[in-house]
């Protein structure tokens, strides 16, 4: 499926990134220091805005310790090419590393540079689990694609099964037309 979105990018633009999160790295380390309820529903959506010193805040209120609330705002700010992001992932301790080890070793070799990890794109949880990616073209200041695992979804619709796919917003691309157009 990535690979099928780094070719919509290519396609729509040569100067394209595609940034990927794993919804399991983030539940793993939120779940590994037992945070709950409206707690946890806040720190996501601080994370998810990349809000870091709301973040902190939050962790605070919970009655998490410093050094835990460190190792979220690390992991929301971790935005780097696979190898670098495993790397980061390892110093903050995070559990299921194996995910995101899988994820960089199954990466095509024209993903190289073009791909990055940000555990600050969440999606909505409700709906999407597993891996939730969003695309970039430059020209266009917010993201043209977006996709990701919705098992979630399925379930809650009382289906059994797995899905993954992605949505390229049109739309969106007007911008970019503008911006070939006054180049």
């Amino acid at each position: 499926m990535l690979s099928l979105a780094l070719e919509s990018l290519s396609l729509i633009s040569p100067d394209s990134r595609l940034c990927v999160s794993l919804l399991g790295i983030v539940e793993g380390l939120l779940d590994m220091l037992e945070l709950e309820g409206e707690a946890r529903s806040a720190v996501l959506r601080c994370m998810g805005e990349k809000n870091v010193h709301e973040l902190r805040a939050v962790c605070e209120r919970a009655g998490l310790k410093a050094g835990d609330a460190e190792r979220i705002a690390r992991l929301t700010l971790c935005s780097a090419a696979p190898q670098d992001a495993l790397t980061e992932l390892a110093a903050i301790g995070c559990p299921e590393l194996s995910e995101a080890e899988r994820l960089a070793k199954s990466l095509p070799p024209e993903a190289q540079g073009r791909v990055s990890l940000d555990f600050s794109i969440l999606g909505d949880m409700r709906y999407y689990s597993g891996i939730v990616f969003q695309g970039y073209v430059r020209g266009v200041p917010s993201s043209v694609l977006s996709g990701g695992s919705y098992d979630r979804l399925l379930h809650r619709m009382g289906k059994p099964g797995r899905a993954v796919g992605f949505a390229c917003y049109l739309d969106k691309l007007e911008r970019l037309e503008e911006v070939w157009r006054d180049a």
